[in-house]
């Protein structure tokens, strides 16, 4: 009778550690998927702001003289998708530059004077130029 209580101890404790292991390898695999979706949250994250800025601009571009518009690029504690990707924003007279810790975006543009930057910014059209916060 030992003998069988032994054998079945020895079964539980068989039993628990495969539990044990096909659990660890469950979390394993989850965390992996969340990586890679996190990653392609933040992937498209700064793709649409990115897109939504080259849009401001191609506006300002294609209508006539005098056009005016503020608006606004969210400072990372705006908002938690944000916030978990800090990021700065950035261009040159032709492009937009998006970069946080990790990765680097450039979204083309028509010619413009000034800078963006997180927060309000002001985008007009005089004379035929592009003008951006000045």
């Amino acid at each position: 009778m030992t003998m069988r209580r032994g054998q079945i101890s020895f079964e539980f404790i068989m039993m628990l550690g495969m539990g044990m292991i096909i659990m660890i390898l469950f979390v394993a695999v989850l965390n992996t998927i969340l990586k890679d979706k996190n990653e392609e949250v933040r992937e498209a994250l700064f793709i649409d702001l990115g897109e939504s800025i080259q849009q401001e601009v191609l506006v300002a571009n294609a209508v006539e003289e005098g056009y005016t518009r503020t608006f606004f690029i969210p400072p990372a504690e705006f908002n938690m998708s944000y916030e978990r990707h800090p990021y700065t924003v950035n261009n040159t007279n032709d492009t937009v530059i998006i970069t946080n810790n990790e990765k680097t975006y450039e979204f083309s543009i028509p010619l413009i004077e000034g800078n963006f930057h997180i927060g309000e910014n002001l985008i007009q059209k005089i004379d035929g130029k592009i003008y951006a916060n000045t």
